[in-house]
C-alpha cells in the first residue's frame, strides 16, 4: 500500500468493506499498518470487486504501465508516483 493522499482516499473508500471483513474490531482498521491481513482477508472473504482492488491497490507500484492505466479507471485506483511510471516505461520496448 501506499502513503500518498490519493491512497488514504481510497483507503476512506474501502473502509466500510474492510470493516465487514473483521467483525471482531471495533474501529477503523489501518490499511497500511495491516495490509497483509486486509489482503489474506479481502482474498479469503471479500466480495469480488474488493477482492480485485485490493490485489490491484497491494501490487499498484508493480503493475506496468499499460496495466496500471487499464485498471485505474476500472478499479478508481490512486495516482501512482511519477518516479514508479518512469521507471515502468523502462522497461517497455
Amino acid at each position: 500500500m501506499t502513503t500518498n493522499g490519493a491512497a488514504t482516499a481510497e483507503a476512506e473508500r474501502l473502509s466500510p468493506d474492510v470493516r465487514r471483513l473483521f467483525p471482531e474490531v471495533g474501529g477503523p482498521i489501518d490499511l497500511e499498518k495491516h495490509a497483509a491481513s486486509v489482503l489474506l482477508r479481502a482474498v479469503n472473504d471479500g466480495s469480488p470487486a474488493l477482492r480485485e482492488r485490493a490485489l490491484a491497490i497491494s501490487r499498484l507500484n508493480r503493475l506496468t504501465n499499460p496495466a496500471y492505466r487499464a485498471y485505474r479507471e476500472r478499479l478508481h485506483l490512486p495516482e501512482r508516483d511519477p518516479g514508479v511510471t518512469y521507471m515502468q516505461s523502462l522497461w517497455r520496448p
